[in-house]
C-alpha cells in the first residue's frame, strides 16, 4: 500500500511529463514558423487586362447586311402600251346586230336568193354597205366568197351608216321568165281584184290628207313602213275602233285603237305592218267604227281613206 508521500511524488512526475510535452509542442511550432518560406510582402498586383479577344454580346436589333447596296431610287418606266392597230380600208371590224328575224341574201336586194337566216339578237361581222345604204354586207359562210347581205330594216350598226365602206356585189340573177311560185297556204285574199276606178274615200267626215309607203317590197317577217295624215272635217267628235293601214286579206296594223278625233283635229303618224306570208297585197289606209276586237277579227266593216298601194312580199 503506497504512502501519501509516494503518491505525491508520482503526481509530480506526471505533471513534469505533461509540461515537457507542451514545451516540445511549442518548440516544434516555433521551428515550423521559423523555417517555412517567407511570403512576399503585401504588394498589390494589378490584373493584366488582355484585349486580344473581345466578346460581343449581340443586341436584339440585327445588324444590316454586309456590303448590301441600297436599291437606287431610279423610277421604273412603265411598259408602253401598244395602241391597237387601226383597221385598214379592207378590214372593217364593226358588228351588225339583228333586231328581228332576217333573211340573209346573196346580194343587196330582194331579187337575190335567200342563203339562210339570222334570229333577233344575233350579231355578225360587218364588212360594209351598198351604195344606197339600204343593205349591209356581213361575213356569212354560206355566201359567195363568205359574204352575205341583210336589209338595213332588220339590223343596226354603231356609228354613221354613211361612214361604212361601200362593198361591190355581183349582179343579181336574171329574172325568172315563169311566174313565181305561190306561197304555201297563202292568205285567202292574196291578189284580190283591183278596186274600182274611183273608190269612195272618207267616212263620217274623216278624210286622209296623205298616205304613203316607204318600202313597197319586203321579205316575210320584215316590216313595211307607212305614213299618213288624217283630219276630222266634221263639226263633232268621231269615235272609232281602229285607224291604221289595212288589207282586205286580213293583215292589219294597230296604229290607233278605240280613240276619237275632235272636230277639225289633224293626226299625223308613222308606223309599220308585218306580213306573215309571201304574196301580193293591196294596202290602204282604213278606219273601222266597230269594236277594236271585232275590227281586227273581220267581224266589222272597214271604210277606205286612201287608194290601194301594192305590196310585194317574198320568201
Amino acid at each position: 500500500m503506497s504512502t501519501p508521500a509516494a503518491r505525491s511524488s508520482l503526481l509530480m512526475v506526471a505533471g513534469v511529463f505533461v509540461l515537457a510535452l507542451i514545451g516540445i509542442g511549442f518548440l516544434v511550432l516555433s521551428i515550423f514558423l521559423l523555417t517555412r518560406p517567407k511570403a512576399p510582402k503585401n504588394t498589390l498586383v494589378a490584373p493584366t487586362l488582355a484585349f486580344t479577344s473581345v466578346v460581343v454580346i449581340p443586341t436584339t436589333t440585327p445588324a444590316p447586311p454586309t456590303n448590301t447596296p441600297e436599291p437606287t431610287a431610279t423610277a421604273t418606266t412603265p411598259p408602253t402600251e401598244t395602241p391597237p392597230a387601226e383597221p385598214s380600208a379592207t378590214e372593217f371590224v364593226a358588228q351588225a346586230r339583228i333586231v328581228q328575224p332576217a333573211n340573209v341574201r346573196g346580194g343587196p336586194g330582194l331579187t337575190y336568193p335567200v342563203l339562210g337566216g339570222l334570229n333577233s339578237g344575233d350579231t355578225a361581222a360587218l364588212l360594209g354597205r351598198d351604195a344606197s345604204a339600204q343593205w349591209f354586207a356581213i361575213q356569212y359562210a354560206l355566201g359567195p366568197n363568205g359574204v352575205g347581205w341583210v336589209s338595213a330594216l332588220v339590223a343596226t350598226v354603231d356609228g354613221s351608216v354613211n361612214d361604212l365602206p361601200v362593198v361591190a356585189a355581183d349582179a343579181p340573177p336574171p329574172a325568172a321568165t315563169s311566174a313565181p311560185p305561190t306561197a304555201t297556204n297563202p292568205p285567202a285574199a292574196t291578189n284580190p281584184p283591183p278596186p274600182s276606178a274611183t273608190p269612195q274615200l272618207g267616212a263620217r267626215g274623216i278624210v286622209a290628207n296623205s298616205f304613203s309607203v316607204e318600202n313597197a317590197s319586203a321579205a316575210v317577217g320584215q316590216d313595211v313602213w307607212f305614213n299618213f295624215e288624217v283630219k276630222n272635217t266634221s263639226s263633232a267628235a268621231v269615235a272609232y275602233g281602229v285607224l291604221a293601214a289595212h288589207t282586205d286579206a286580213g293583215v292589219t296594223a294597230q296604229s290607233w285603237t278605240n280613240e276619237s278625233l275632235d272636230p277639225g283635229e289633224t293626226l299625223t303618224w308613222r308606223d309599220h305592218i308585218n306580213f306573215p306570208a309571201a304574196g301580193t297585197y293591196q294596202l290602204y289606209l282604213g278606219i273601222c267604227f266597230g269594236d277594236k276586237n271585232a275590227c281586227l277579227s273581220g267581224g266589222a266593216g272597214w271604210d277606205r281613206l286612201s287608194n290601194n298601194i301594192t305590196i310585194t312580199i317574198i320568201n
